[in-house]
Formats: structure tokens, sequence, C-alpha cells
């Protein structure tokens, strides 16, 4: 299906200035002819036509979810369309689309920054919400912007994008004070989903992206006297597609775990090998967690040495290297991986 096609199976129409700017009646075209008709002659159409073409996308939309990938579909057609989708006077049409379609759901009506807050991830929406956010509305804003996330993945990617491009934004969310609100926030979602067992310091691992959460993560690991063993067998339980039990049932994605490992570094001095009370590192923990994604991960790492080996637990046992502990533990995919490694 080409692009235009596309555009208009979307749309589910054939507009009557489409039509009558070619001299055509309105029907004379069927949807199985228009994907004949070249990209090219799209594009010589008004913006106006154009506008309302997307506009059209937005309305047809079953959710927001649908909404903005639509849109994110469309602006990657070519340049002209992405800089019409992300014009300010295009957003802001989009945005009165959605509350047109709330209305008409009896839904309350919601101020314009929430609707740009749910279009996070396209530019032109981030440029409109950053626009609209004060030191009256931050709080909520951060606060939406965490409760609606599906996971911490996907609320610290917005965190992100909420303070792209905006020293003044950034700065006001990079202090302690509103670091440790991200943080009661993350905490009272967990909350809700009955999990009580999550600690302080496995929610501020996450935040390790944020500029303004590193020097209070080291105070706050020194202050519960949380030891590097401990955060082993917590970084060992997450990775892709798994969930962790305390953590939301978050899906952890890799730019999640490069930047957790990022702050790992700096907690050991950069040494991807610390080895703990037990003599473990943290690949041993991830091969006992038989979590082959971490296992992975941690062999790209330069300085990652296979031949350390953790302590005897017992008079008469061995000291065991990461590839001793699967072998022992039978996982042949991890066992294939440190072998090749080692080659």
């Amino acid at each position: 299906m080409n692009n235009l096609k596309k555009i208009f199976l979307l749309t589910g129409i054939l507009t009557s200035a489409f039509c009558n700017n070619y001299g055509m009646e309105v029907g004379e075209i069927g949807i199985s002819q228009i994907g004949d008709i070249p990209l090219a002659t799209f594009e010589t159409l008004p913006k106006d036509i154009k506008r309302k073409l997307i506009l059209n996308i937005v309305e047809d939309s079953a959710n927001l979810n649908e909404v903005v990938k639509d849109l994110r579909s469309i602006s990657l057609i070519n340049r002209e369309l992405n800089n019409l989708i992300n014009n300010p006077v295009t957003i802001q049409a989009i945005i009165n689309v959605l509350k047109e379609k709330n209305q008409k759901r009896e839904s309350e009506i919601k101020e314009d920054w929430l609707y740009a807050l749910s279009l996070i991830s396209i530019p032109g929406a981030r440029r409109l919400l950053q626009s609209k956010i004060d030191e009256n509305n931050i709080n909520e804003v951060i606060s939406q912007l965490i409760n609606n996330a599906q996971n911490f993945d996907k609320a610290l990617k917005n965190l992100h994008h909420l303070t792209k491009n905006n020293t003044k934004l950034n700065e006001s969310i990079n202090n302690q004070s509103k670091i440790e609100t991200i943080l009661k926030l993350f905490q009272a979602k967990v909350r809700k989903k009955g999990i009580a067992s999550a600690q302080k310091w496995h929610f501020a691992l996450f935040l390790h992206s944020l500029p303004g959460a590193k020097n209070w993560l080291t105070d706050l690991l020194i202050q519960e006297n949380v030891t590097i063993k401990e955060i082993n067998k917590f970084i060992a339980n997450l990775y892709l597609g798994e969930t962790h039990p305390n953590i939301d049932n978050a899906v952890i994605r890799e730019p999640i775990i490069s930047g957790i490992i990022q702050t790992y570094l700096e907690l050991t001095n950069n040494n991807i090998n610390f080895q703990d009370t037990d003599g473990n590192t943290l690949l041993m923990y991830a091969v006992m967690q038989d979590n082959v994604e971490l296992v992975k991960y941690l062999l790209t790492q330069p300085e990652i040495n296979l031949a350390l080996k953790n302590k005897k637990k017992t008079l008469f046992g061995k000291s065991k290297t990461a590839l001793q502990i699967a072998n022992e533990l039978g996982n042949k995919e991890i066992i294939k991986l440190l072998e090749q490694h080692k080659k």
C-alpha cells in the first residue's frame, strides 16, 4: 500500500476539496484506485486540505494511543507532513478535536496541557506542553505524567521528553525536592497495586538518568546501608521482557538497564567485576537468576572478567566462576554465551 492510499484509508473519506482541486466529482475515484495516485499529487494539495486529512485521522482514531500511533506513522512519510503535524496550528487543532470527542462522550473538560501531555511523544505537542508549564502546575504535570504511564520505562522516557531542549524546565525538575516528589509518585503507584515490599532505593535506581537524582541516590544508599550484594540481587532480577514483583510489573527495556549499569559503575568505582562479601559479581548473580538478557548485556562490557571465582561457602565447597555456576545450574543458553565469550 503506498503512502497516499494509506492516508485516505485512515481517514475513510475523499474530500470534496480534493476532488474539486482536480476537476472530479466526489466518489468518482474509488478507494481501490487511490493507490494509483502518486504521492506527488497529494503533495500539491493546499496545506489546509492536508491538515483536514490529518484531523480526520484523529477524529476516526479509537483512542489516544491510536491517535499517537497514526500521527507518528504519517509524520514518517516525508518531512513536509512531519512539519505540518508538528506545526503549532495543527497541534492546537488536534487538541480541539480531542476535546470535542471528549465532550461527545460527556467526559469532563480537560485543560489543553493535559491533551498535550497525552501526545508528549509528538514534538509539536511537547513544545506546546512546555510552554504551558509553570510553578503553579508543574507538580500536577509530573503527577499526571507518571500516573498515566504504563511502566517505569515509559514514565522516565516521558520525563525526558518533558525537559528536552528546555533548560529552565530541566533545572526545575532536577532538584532534590522534585526528585523526591517523583520518587513518592512511583511509590504511590506501586502501593495502589497492593505491592508493599518495594524499598525506596529500588525506585531510586530507576531515576538514574535524571541528573538531579545521581548524588541524591548515592546518599540514599549510604543512609539505608544498602550493600552491593543487595544491589546485585536486585539488578539480576531486571531486564528485557522480564518483570519484577516489586516494581509495578514493569517491562525493563535496554535503555533502562544500561542506565542502571552506569549508576552501578559509579557506585563501584567503575568496576563491573566488583565482588561482594561472598565473592560474587553481578554477572554471577545474572547467571544464578537465569537472566539471559542481562548476561548478554554484561558480556558487551570490555572489562568483564569471566575468570573470577566466588568464595567457598562450606569447608568442602569449591570456589566457582560464572561458567561453572552456569554448568551447575544447567542453563544451556547461558553456558553457550559464556563459552563463546571465552574464545
